[in-house]
């Protein structure tokens, strides 16, 4: 499958999480794909190809540190942010060698993923053509 040039993917069991992170990510003019499960991750993962994948660590099926891991090997080349609630799975992330762009605390302030968004420049912002 061909990269999609606007698609981040959002992995995250907690819907609400989810759908805020795809607001913010729309509200920049990208497109986003959800998953809940890491199964589902890696699914959509391979039907989209992203650009930027958001993981959350602790999630049903695969969890997000075998999802990154898999992703990873396929295409090394992607980012791939960590989130996770659970601070012991943060600090096991940080020490993991999955290529990982960041690990993040859940939930990521929308200021600090629009920063790591714009540091992995992952997209480009829209001109101000004011006239």
């Amino acid at each position: 499958m061909q990269k999609d040039t606007s698609n981040i993917l959002i992995a995250d069991d907690n819907a609400t999480l989810a759908a805020t992170l795809a607001d913010f990510i729309r509200s920049k003019g990208m497109g986003c794909v959800c998953a809940r499960t890491g199964k589902q991750a890696l699914a959509q993962f391979r039907l989209h190809r992203p650009i930027l994948v958001l993981l959350d660590i602790k999630m049903p099926c695969i969890d997000g540190v075998e999802v990154a891991r898999q992703i990873h090997e396929e295409a090394p080349e992607i980012p791939i942010v960590l989130m996770s609630g659970f601070p012991i799975a943060v600090e096991e992330a940080n020490h993991a060698d999955l290529g990982i762009a960041a690990v993040v605390d859940k939930p990521i302030p929308l200021k600090a993923l629009g920063r790591i968004i714009d540091e992995l420049r992952v997209y480009d912002p829209p001109s101000n053509e004011n006239g």
